[in-house]
Protein backbone atom coordinates (compact mmCIF):
# COMPACT_ATOMS: atom_id res chain seq x y z
CA UNK A 1 0.00 0.00 0.00
CA UNK A 2 1.51 3.85 -0.77
CA UNK A 3 0.42 6.05 1.41
CA UNK A 4 1.58 9.74 2.49
CA UNK A 5 -0.80 9.90 5.43
CA UNK A 6 -0.47 7.44 8.14
CA UNK A 7 -3.18 4.73 9.05
CA UNK A 8 -4.06 6.05 12.03
CA UNK A 9 -5.00 9.42 10.35
CA UNK A 10 -6.79 7.25 8.24
CA UNK A 11 -8.66 5.45 10.43
CA UNK A 12 -9.42 8.93 12.32
CA UNK A 13 -11.29 10.84 10.13
CA UNK A 14 -12.92 7.63 8.11
CA UNK A 15 -14.78 6.69 11.58
CA UNK A 16 -16.33 10.39 12.16
CA UNK A 17 -17.94 10.45 8.72
CA UNK A 18 -21.20 9.11 8.36
CA UNK A 19 -21.56 8.81 4.86
CA UNK A 20 -19.22 7.93 1.99
CA UNK A 21 -18.52 8.25 -1.86
CA UNK A 22 -17.83 5.51 -3.62
CA UNK A 23 -16.11 5.77 -6.96
CA UNK A 24 -16.47 3.28 -9.47
CA UNK A 25 -16.82 2.96 -13.37
CA UNK A 26 -19.82 2.18 -15.45
CA UNK A 27 -19.97 0.28 -18.55
CA UNK A 28 -19.68 2.76 -20.97
CA UNK A 29 -16.86 4.17 -19.26
CA UNK A 30 -18.50 7.00 -17.22
CA UNK A 31 -17.86 7.64 -13.60
CA UNK A 32 -20.81 6.57 -11.02
CA UNK A 33 -20.39 7.77 -7.52
CA UNK A 34 -22.66 5.74 -4.75
CA UNK A 35 -23.11 7.20 -1.15
CA UNK A 36 -22.07 4.27 1.22
CA UNK A 37 -22.51 4.66 4.90
CA UNK A 38 -21.05 0.95 5.68
CA UNK A 39 -17.29 1.19 5.10
CA UNK A 40 -15.56 -0.84 7.78
CA UNK A 41 -12.05 -1.75 7.89
CA UNK A 42 -10.35 -5.09 8.93
CA UNK A 43 -6.84 -4.47 9.16
CA UNK A 44 -3.87 -1.40 7.73
CA UNK A 45 -4.63 -1.24 3.95
CA UNK A 46 -8.32 -3.79 4.47
CA UNK A 47 -11.61 -3.42 4.59
CA UNK A 48 -15.34 -4.24 3.25
CA UNK A 49 -18.67 -2.37 3.37
CA UNK A 50 -22.30 -4.16 3.11
CA UNK A 51 -23.54 -4.34 -0.45
CA UNK A 52 -27.23 -4.16 0.07
CA UNK A 53 -28.40 -1.12 -2.04
CA UNK A 54 -26.49 -0.54 -4.43
CA UNK A 55 -27.34 -2.11 -8.57
CA UNK A 56 -25.59 -0.44 -11.07
CA UNK A 57 -22.37 -0.34 -8.65
CA UNK A 58 -22.15 -3.71 -8.08
CA UNK A 59 -22.41 -5.35 -11.67
CA UNK A 60 -19.79 -2.14 -12.35
CA UNK A 61 -17.62 -3.98 -9.19
CA UNK A 62 -18.26 -7.07 -10.98
CA UNK A 63 -16.47 -6.45 -14.12
CA UNK A 64 -14.28 -3.65 -13.30
CA UNK A 65 -12.42 -4.00 -9.67
CA UNK A 66 -11.53 -0.14 -9.79
CA UNK A 67 -12.76 1.72 -6.69
CA UNK A 68 -12.25 4.80 -5.10
CA UNK A 69 -13.28 5.96 -1.78
CA UNK A 70 -13.58 9.54 -0.25
CA UNK A 71 -14.20 10.68 3.30
CA UNK A 72 -14.61 14.52 3.76
CA UNK A 73 -14.40 15.93 7.64
CA UNK A 74 -18.00 16.26 8.21
CA UNK A 75 -17.44 18.90 10.95
CA UNK A 76 -18.80 22.72 10.68
CA UNK A 77 -16.27 24.02 13.76
CA UNK A 78 -13.94 22.23 12.15
CA UNK A 79 -14.33 23.77 8.85
CA UNK A 80 -15.00 27.43 9.75
CA UNK A 81 -11.98 27.53 12.42
CA UNK A 82 -9.57 26.24 9.22
CA UNK A 83 -11.16 29.12 7.30
CA UNK A 84 -10.43 31.76 9.78
CA UNK A 85 -6.95 30.27 10.49
CA UNK A 86 -5.68 29.93 7.23
CA UNK A 87 -4.68 26.44 7.33
CA UNK A 88 -6.44 22.90 8.60
CA UNK A 89 -5.29 21.35 11.36
CA UNK A 90 -5.36 17.88 9.88
CA UNK A 91 -6.44 16.51 6.46
CA UNK A 92 -9.94 18.10 5.13
CA UNK A 93 -10.68 15.08 3.13
CA UNK A 94 -8.78 11.46 2.26
CA UNK A 95 -8.76 9.24 -0.92
CA UNK A 96 -8.35 5.55 -0.90
CA UNK A 97 -7.47 4.19 -3.97
CA UNK A 98 -8.59 0.49 -4.21
CA UNK A 99 -9.30 -2.78 -5.54
CA UNK A 100 -12.92 -4.74 -4.85
CA UNK A 101 -12.92 -8.49 -4.03
CA UNK A 102 -15.80 -10.70 -5.04
CA UNK A 103 -19.60 -10.29 -3.24
CA UNK A 104 -19.94 -12.30 -0.25
CA UNK A 105 -21.78 -13.70 2.65
CA UNK A 106 -21.13 -11.67 5.60
CA UNK A 107 -19.88 -13.69 9.09
CA UNK A 108 -21.63 -13.15 11.99
CA UNK A 109 -18.69 -11.21 13.47
CA UNK A 110 -18.78 -8.82 10.55
CA UNK A 111 -22.60 -8.17 10.97
CA UNK A 112 -21.83 -7.46 14.69
CA UNK A 113 -19.32 -5.23 13.77
CA UNK A 114 -21.69 -3.40 11.68
CA UNK A 115 -24.77 -3.40 14.21
CA UNK A 116 -22.30 -2.37 17.02
CA UNK A 117 -21.47 1.24 14.88
CA UNK A 118 -25.20 1.42 14.53
CA UNK A 119 -26.32 0.61 17.87
CA UNK A 120 -27.07 4.43 19.18
CA UNK A 121 -29.96 4.49 16.41
CA UNK A 122 -31.43 0.74 17.26
CA UNK A 123 -34.97 2.73 18.62
CA UNK A 124 -35.41 4.70 15.39
CA UNK A 125 -37.65 2.97 12.70
CA UNK A 126 -35.20 3.65 9.75
CA UNK A 127 -32.90 1.40 11.80
CA UNK A 128 -34.19 -1.80 10.92
CA UNK A 129 -35.29 -0.59 7.46
CA UNK A 130 -32.13 0.64 6.50
CA UNK A 131 -29.70 -1.90 8.56
CA UNK A 132 -31.29 -5.21 10.46
CA UNK A 133 -30.69 -7.45 6.77
CA UNK A 134 -27.24 -6.21 5.71
CA UNK A 135 -26.05 -9.86 4.94
CA UNK A 136 -24.06 -9.40 1.77
CA UNK A 137 -20.55 -7.81 1.70
CA UNK A 138 -17.55 -6.76 -0.63
CA UNK A 139 -13.80 -6.63 1.18
CA UNK A 140 -12.11 -4.33 -0.92
CA UNK A 141 -7.59 -3.79 -0.92
CA UNK A 142 -6.38 -0.44 -0.44
CA UNK A 143 -3.96 0.49 -3.07
CA UNK A 144 -2.66 3.70 -2.86
CA UNK A 145 -3.91 6.64 0.16
CA UNK A 146 -3.96 9.91 -1.42
CA UNK A 147 -4.58 13.51 0.63
CA UNK A 148 -6.98 15.80 -1.24
CA UNK A 149 -5.00 18.71 -2.35
CA UNK A 150 -6.16 22.24 -1.04
CA UNK A 151 -2.81 24.43 -1.63
CA UNK A 152 -1.59 26.48 1.32
CA UNK A 153 -4.59 25.15 3.82
CA UNK A 154 -2.65 21.68 3.85
CA UNK A 155 -2.02 20.80 7.00
CA UNK A 156 1.91 21.10 7.66
CA UNK A 157 2.74 17.44 9.18
CA UNK A 158 5.07 16.56 12.24
CA UNK A 159 8.52 14.86 10.81
CA UNK A 160 7.12 11.79 12.87
CA UNK A 161 4.32 11.88 11.15
CA UNK A 162 5.94 12.32 7.34
CA UNK A 163 8.64 9.90 8.31
CA UNK A 164 5.48 7.43 9.48
CA UNK A 165 4.03 7.76 6.27
CA UNK A 166 7.20 5.47 4.12
CA UNK A 167 6.55 2.07 4.68
CA UNK A 168 10.47 1.31 5.16
CA UNK A 169 11.28 4.62 7.43
CA UNK A 170 7.85 3.19 9.55
CA UNK A 171 9.84 0.47 9.94
CA UNK A 172 13.09 2.08 10.99
CA UNK A 173 11.43 4.81 13.79
CA UNK A 174 9.65 1.60 14.52
CA UNK A 175 12.50 -0.22 16.00
CA UNK A 176 15.29 2.29 16.62
CA UNK A 177 16.50 3.53 20.23
CA UNK A 178 16.78 7.33 18.96
CA UNK A 179 14.97 9.21 16.78
CA UNK A 180 15.74 13.11 16.08
CA UNK A 181 14.24 15.71 13.22
CA UNK A 182 14.71 18.99 12.14
CA UNK A 183 12.78 20.71 9.29
CA UNK A 184 14.03 23.69 7.03
CA UNK A 185 11.83 25.63 4.12
CA UNK A 186 13.01 26.19 0.74
CA UNK A 187 11.80 26.80 -2.52
CA UNK A 188 14.36 24.44 -4.21
CA UNK A 189 13.55 20.40 -5.46
CA UNK A 190 14.47 17.51 -3.06
CA UNK A 191 17.93 16.77 -5.19
CA UNK A 192 19.02 20.27 -5.18
CA UNK A 193 18.68 20.49 -1.32
CA UNK A 194 20.19 16.80 -0.75
CA UNK A 195 23.28 18.05 -3.25
CA UNK A 196 23.91 21.69 -1.24
CA UNK A 197 23.34 19.64 2.05
CA UNK A 198 25.50 16.57 1.74
CA UNK A 199 28.53 19.56 0.15
CA UNK A 200 28.37 21.77 2.82
CA UNK A 201 31.68 21.64 4.56
CA UNK A 202 33.30 24.99 5.14
CA UNK A 203 36.42 25.30 6.81
CA UNK A 204 34.99 25.80 10.59
CA UNK A 205 33.10 22.72 9.63
CA UNK A 206 35.71 20.28 8.45
CA UNK A 207 37.69 22.00 11.96
CA UNK A 208 34.82 20.32 13.82
CA UNK A 209 35.11 16.89 12.15
CA UNK A 210 39.06 17.11 13.07
CA UNK A 211 37.96 17.54 16.59
CA UNK A 212 35.40 14.11 16.11
CA UNK A 213 37.86 12.39 14.68
CA UNK A 214 39.82 12.80 17.88
CA UNK A 215 36.94 12.18 20.03
CA UNK A 216 35.79 9.22 18.35
CA UNK A 217 39.52 7.79 18.03
CA UNK A 218 38.78 7.64 22.22
CA UNK A 219 36.18 5.27 21.82
CA UNK A 220 37.94 3.01 19.37
CA UNK A 221 36.14 3.90 16.49
CA UNK A 222 37.96 4.58 13.19
CA UNK A 223 36.63 7.63 11.94
CA UNK A 224 35.60 7.15 8.61
CA UNK A 225 34.07 10.68 7.79
CA UNK A 226 35.91 12.81 3.98
CA UNK A 227 36.98 15.70 5.54
CA UNK A 228 37.27 16.69 1.90
CA UNK A 229 34.91 18.95 -0.21
CA UNK A 230 32.43 16.75 -1.96
CA UNK A 231 32.55 17.16 -6.14
CA UNK A 232 28.59 18.09 -6.11
CA UNK A 233 28.55 16.62 -10.09
CA UNK A 234 30.28 13.45 -8.28
CA UNK A 235 27.09 12.89 -5.95
CA UNK A 236 24.77 10.01 -6.68
CA UNK A 237 21.75 8.79 -4.64
CA UNK A 238 20.99 5.51 -6.07
CA UNK A 239 20.69 2.53 -4.14
CA UNK A 240 24.20 1.14 -3.25
CA UNK A 241 26.08 4.58 -3.75
CA UNK A 242 28.09 6.16 -1.47
CA UNK A 243 27.41 9.52 -0.51
CA UNK A 244 29.70 10.74 1.58
CA UNK A 245 30.03 8.03 4.40
CA UNK A 246 26.82 6.86 3.93
CA UNK A 247 25.22 4.45 1.68
CA UNK A 248 22.12 4.70 0.09
CA UNK A 249 19.59 2.41 0.78
CA UNK A 250 16.34 4.02 -0.69
CA UNK A 251 16.15 6.32 -2.71
CA UNK A 252 12.65 7.95 -4.06
CA UNK A 253 13.31 11.28 -6.40
CA UNK A 254 11.26 14.59 -4.85
CA UNK A 255 10.37 12.40 -2.20
CA UNK A 256 13.10 10.91 -0.12
CA UNK A 257 16.69 9.83 0.63
CA UNK A 258 17.71 7.29 3.11
CA UNK A 259 21.25 6.35 4.08
CA UNK A 260 23.12 4.14 6.35
CA UNK A 261 26.21 4.41 7.87
CA UNK A 262 27.50 1.96 10.85
CA UNK A 263 30.89 1.64 13.37
CA UNK A 264 31.14 -1.13 15.78
CA UNK A 265 29.30 1.55 18.74
CA UNK A 266 25.76 2.24 16.51
CA UNK A 267 24.26 2.16 13.23
CA UNK A 268 22.90 5.86 12.28
CA UNK A 269 20.46 6.63 9.35
CA UNK A 270 20.08 9.83 8.08
CA UNK A 271 17.43 10.91 5.74
CA UNK A 272 15.39 13.69 4.04
CA UNK A 273 11.52 13.70 3.46
CA UNK A 274 10.58 16.52 0.89
CA UNK A 275 6.83 17.44 1.85
CA UNK A 276 5.02 20.46 -0.56
CA UNK A 277 3.61 22.85 1.01
CA UNK A 278 2.48 24.64 -2.35
CA UNK A 279 3.73 25.51 -5.62
CA UNK A 280 6.52 27.04 -5.06
CA UNK A 281 7.63 26.15 -1.29
CA UNK A 282 8.65 22.86 0.56
CA UNK A 283 9.61 21.87 3.41
CA UNK A 284 12.46 19.33 4.34
CA UNK A 285 12.33 16.80 7.08
CA UNK A 286 15.78 15.73 8.02
CA UNK A 287 15.88 13.19 9.82
CA UNK A 288 18.66 10.78 12.02
CA UNK A 289 17.23 7.44 13.37
CA UNK A 290 19.99 5.28 15.66
CA UNK A 291 20.13 1.92 16.61
CA UNK A 292 22.68 1.08 19.55
CA UNK A 293 25.28 -2.14 18.84
CA UNK A 294 27.18 -2.18 21.76
CA UNK A 295 26.69 -0.94 25.34
CA UNK A 296 29.09 2.03 24.65
CA UNK A 297 27.04 3.28 22.01
CA UNK A 298 24.33 5.73 24.44
CA UNK A 299 27.90 7.29 25.41
CA UNK A 300 29.08 7.44 22.23
CA UNK A 301 26.18 9.33 20.95
CA UNK A 302 25.61 11.61 23.48
CA UNK A 303 29.74 12.80 23.25
CA UNK A 304 28.73 13.51 19.69
CA UNK A 305 25.52 14.82 20.02
CA UNK A 306 26.19 18.47 20.07
CA UNK A 307 28.48 18.30 16.84
CA UNK A 308 25.75 16.29 15.15
CA UNK A 309 23.25 19.10 16.36
CA UNK A 310 25.60 21.89 15.33
CA UNK A 311 25.96 20.20 11.76
CA UNK A 312 22.32 19.11 11.09
CA UNK A 313 21.51 22.54 11.81
CA UNK A 314 23.96 24.02 9.82
CA UNK A 315 23.73 21.80 7.07
CA UNK A 316 19.69 22.10 6.49
CA UNK A 317 20.19 26.14 6.16
CA UNK A 318 22.59 26.01 4.20
CA UNK A 319 20.21 23.74 2.26
CA UNK A 320 17.39 25.99 1.17
CA UNK A 321 19.27 28.87 0.85
CA UNK A 322 18.98 30.80 -2.27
Amino acid sequence: MQSEIPWDEVIDLFGKVPSMSIATVDEDGSPRVSPIGSVLFSGEGRGYYFEKFPKSMRSNLDRDSRMSIMAVHPGIGFWVGALWRGRFKEQSAIRLVCEAGARRKATQEERNAWLTKVRPFRFFKGHDLLWKDMSDLREFKVIRVEPVELGRMNPSRSSKQVVNSIPALRKLVKDAECFESKAFIGECSMNKFLVRMLSYKPLWLRMLYSIRGFVVKIMGVNDVVDHTNIEIEDINFAIGRKVDFFTTIDYKADHYWIGKASDKHLTCYLGVVAEPLDSKKVKFHTFIIVNFLYWTGPIYFKLIGPFHHIVMHCMGRYGVKE
